[in-house]
């Protein structure tokens, strides 16, 4: 069936397009031990556009971002129509957790893309350049240009304002089973984490670009 699908269309494009996408691996240890009793949750995947992907020759058109959770691991793919993006594929994995359901979200601000991760046992965040940013000028030409992706090996993403762990709170029974994320106006990421026995708690980390560490916001059973 998948063989039948891949030709049943073309892809016409005006440059060379590698057919072989080669992901970079990245490691994010916190120094978490594995939970007992093994859970495990199904795979998910999704996708994010730009919110000016349909506007003709901008840095961001016809641009999007592909990812997919398997186990411990986010791999995050990025792709244009228009141009061919280097170094626009990772694979970013977390020592001894386990990706929830719904646990990746994906949004831009004026200046980053911001991806947010919730695993069993821990909180992520990535903040990458906006193309805007890291290409001047507001119409792009260029047959190849740089992803977003192309520096996240230098980031320290076992820095607090990366990464946090999930707190045991009082009333809280069992590591997380789904999640929701989300960029609040003033640049906080909140994580919705949600129990199998029915508590829910918020954990927030402040802006990225600010002291501080993470907090917990709410934490109740239901």
């Amino acid at each position: 069936m998948a063989a039948a699908l891949q030709r049943s269309f073309i892809e016409i494009c005006g440059f060379e397009r590698e057919t072989l996408q080669r992901f970079r691996e990245v490691t994010v240890n916190l120094g978490l031990s594995p939970l007992p009793g093994g859970v495990k949750f199904p795979d998910s995947a999704g996708a994010f556009h730009y919110e000016d992907s349909s506007k003709l020759l901008s840095v961001t058109s016809n641009r999007f971002i592909h990812w997919s959770t398997s186990g411990d691991t986010v791999q995050l793919l990025e792709q244009s129509l228009d141009t061919n993006l280097l170094n626009n594929a990772v694979k970013v994995k977390f020592s001894h957790c386990t990706v929830l359901p719904g646990g990746v979200t994906i949004q831009e601000t004026l200046n980053n893309v911001v991806i947010l991760i919730s695993t069993n046992q821990s909180v992520h965040r990535l903040v990458l350049p906006h193309p805007t940013r890291m290409y001047r000028s507001e119409l792009v030409t260029e047959l190849h240009m740089q992803s977003v992706f192309s520096d996240v090996g230098k980031l320290s993403l076992q820095d607090p304002s990366h990464s946090a762990v999930i707190p045991t709170a009082v009333g809280q029974t069992g590591s997380p089973s789904t999640s929701a994320a989300w960029l609040s106006q003033a640049g906080e990421a909140h994580y919705a984490l949600a129990s199998p026995a029915g508590g829910i708690m918020v954990v927030t980390l402040p802006p990225h670009d600010t002291q501080g560490s993470e907090k917990v916001i709410s934490s109740h059973a239901g």
